[in-house]
C-alpha cells in the first residue's frame, strides 16, 4: 500500500512521525512517503521524502490556509492510497483529498482544543478562539475521515470508537540499547549530580521553577540542571528573564540535540524532570520524556497530577511534587541525591516497566493493524466495483 504521511508543523525526522510510524510501516512492507518541510534529500530506511511548505514560527491557522493549495498539489502528486495527517491544521487538506476519493487517517498527537487553552493560558480569549477552530475542524474530520490514531486514551475519547485506536508514543527499543544503559552503566552513587530535562522550554513547562529550584538545593550537593531542547521562539522575553536568575549559573543549556546525544546524556544523569502546570491539556497527557526517563533507568520527579502519580506509583519509579513550588521540587531533588540506593531502585523499576509495557513494539503492531484493516477494506471495495 502506498501511504503518504503529511505534516507542516513537525521536524523532518520527528520521533513519532518518522522514527516510529513511517519506519514501522516501511518495515512492514508498505511504500511510505513523508511530505514535510526541509526534508532530507535521500530516502531513509525505506521512507521517501517530499518537500512541503511548513508553518514556521507561530502556528496560526490562517498561515496553514495560505499553504493549502501547494500542500494539496504535492499530496496529490504522490497519488497515495492513504493520506495520514499529523496536524489539525491539515484537516482542510484531508477534506479536499476525501473529495477525490482518497482514504484519510488523522493522527491526533494532542487534544488540540485543550492544548490551545493551555498554550494561551495568559491570553484566554485567544486560547478559546483557537479551541473553537480546532473543535470545528475535528467535528468535520469525525464526519468524513476513515480512521483516527490517538496518542493517549484521553485523546481517543474525541473520536468515533469504531474507527479509532490508541498508538502511544512509547520509546523505541533500539534507541535505549546504548551500552551505558545496561548493566555497564554507572551506579547512581558514582554519577555526577545532574538533573536532566528534555523537552520544550516554556513557562507552563516550569522553566522558572526548575531554575529557582537550583538555588534551594544545598550547594554542597553540587546539583546541576541539564536542559536539552530550546526556548520557545514565541516568547523571547522568557529566555532573557530565566538567564538572569541566580540559579542559571548551575544550568548547562545544550539546546537541541540528536537522539543519540539525548540518550547519552540520560545515561549520565541522576534524575529526570517532567514538570508542567496543571492546565487542561497537561493533567492527563503522556509526555515522551516520562517514558524515555524510564527507558534510561532514571528516577523521575513529576507534577503531582493524579494520572501521573498513578503511573509512577504503579511502577515505583519516581516522586511527585507541586510543579509551581520550587522548594518542593528542590526537596525531591535533594532526597534522591542524598539516597542514591533508593534512586537506583526507582530507576531499575522504571526500566523494568518500560521493558514490560511502555515500549514501542506493541504500539507499532497496533499501527500496522490499522493499515491491514484499511487494505482489506480497499480490496473489498475494489472487488465490489
Amino acid at each position: 500500500m502506498r501511504i503518504a504521511h503529511v505534516s507542516i508543523v513537525h521536524k523532518p525526522l520527528d520521533i513519532r512521525i518518522f522514527q516510529k510510524e513511517c519506519r514501522t510501516l516501511a518495515a512492514a512492507g508498505h511504500e511510505v512517503h513523508l511530505l514535510i518541510s526541509d526534508p532530507p534529500s535521500a530516502e531513509i530506511d525505506g521512507v521517501r521524502f517530499h518537500a512541503i511548505p511548513g508553518l514556521g514560527g507561530v502556528n496560526y491557522f490562517w498561515r496553514a490556509l495560505r499553504r493549502l493549495p501547494t500542500a494539496y498539489r504535492r499530496a496529490r502528486a504522490v497519488d497515495a492510497s492513504v493520506y495520514h495527517l499529523h496536524d489539525p491544521h491539515l484537516i482542510p487538506l484531508g477534506l479536499l483529498l476525501k473529495r477525490t476519493g482518497a482514504v484519510v487517517v488523522y493522527d491526533a498527537h494532542e487534544d488540540s482544543p485543550r492544548q490551545a487553552v493551555s498554550i494561551y493560558a495568559d491570553r484566554p480569549l485567544t486560547g478559546r478562539a483557537h479551541a473553537v477552530v480546532w473543535s470545528v475542524l475535528e467535528w468535520l474530520a469525525r464526519r468524513r475521515f476513515d480512521a483516527f490514531v490517538a496518542a493517549t486514551p484521553r485523546i481517543l475519547e474525541r473520536f468515533p470508537e469504531a474507527r479509532s485506536v490508541v498508538v502511544h508514543n512509547f520509546p523505541l527499543a533500539e534507541e535505549f540499547c546504548h551500552p551505558s544503559l545496561d548493566g555497564a552503566r554507572l551506579p547512581q552513587g558514582e554519577r555526577e549530580h545532574t538533573v536532566v530535562y528534555v523537552g520544550g522550554i516554556t513557562a507552563v513547562r516550569c522553566i522558572r521553577e526548575m531554575v529557582d529550584m537550583l538555588e534551594l538545593v544545598p550547594a554542597a550537593l553540587g546539583a546541576r540542571l541539564v536542559l536539552m531542547r530550546e526556548f520557545s521562539k514565541e516568547r523571547p522575553e522568557l529566555e532573557v528573564e530565566v538567564r538572569a536568575k541566580r540559579g542559571w549559573e548551575r544550568v548547562e543549556y545544550l539546546g537541541y540535540r540528536s537522539r543519540g546525544e539525548v540518550v547519552e546524556q540520560l545515561a549520565k544523569a541522576r534524575i529526570g524532570l517532567v514538570l508542567m502546570y496543571p492546565l487542561p491539556n497537561h493533567v492527563e497527557a503522556m509526555p515522551n520524556k516520562m517514558w524515555e526517563y524510564m527507558a534510561a533507568g532514571l528516577p523521575i520527579i513529576a507534577s503531582n497530577f493524579p494520572y501521573w502519580e498513578g503511573i509512577l506509583s504503579r511502577a515505583g519509579c519516581g516522586l511527585v511534587v507541586d510543579p509551581k513550588d520550587p522548594r518542593e521540587i528542590a526537596e525531591a531533588v535533594e532526597h534522591l541525591l542524598r539516597y542514591p540506593d533508593e534512586a537506583e531502585a526507582m530507576g531499575r523499576r522504571g526500566r523494568e516497566a518500560y521493558e514490560q509495557r511502555y515500549n514501542w513494539a506493541p504500539e507499532g503492531e497496533r499501527l500496522v493493524g490499522v493499515y491491514r484493516d484499511l487494505a482489506a477494506r480497499l480490496e473489498s471495495e475494489a472487488r465490489a466495483s
